[in-house]
């Protein structure tokens, strides 16, 4: 798993405008677990990588095929950030 990954959580949280508590309430998991993939202490398993894209995907942040890196083209809308992944 690469590094860049991580970057890419932190990337999408921030473009979101969310904290690490809300981020990590919308996806379904710890604070603990957020922090450690953005600081690169652990990486996000195949399944938690797929939930991140789905969740920035279904709020208009898309990313290159192949790329981790978020793309600037959001799309505006107003976005709920207390919304379920599921």
């Amino acid at each position: 798993m690469e590094t860049a990954f991580n970057d890419t959580v932190r990337s999408l949280r921030h473009q979101l405008g969310m904290t690490q508590e809300e981020f990590a309430h919308a996806l379904g998991l710890t604070v603990g677990t957020i922090n450690r993939w953005e600081n690169g202490r652990f990486h996000p398993s195949k399944l938690a990588r797929a939930t991140i894209l789905d969740f920035a995907h279904r709020r208009g942040i898309s990313f290159a095929a192949g790329d981790n890196s978020v793309q600037a083209d959001r799309v505006d809308h107003h976005v709920d950030h207390h919304q379920d992944v599921a």
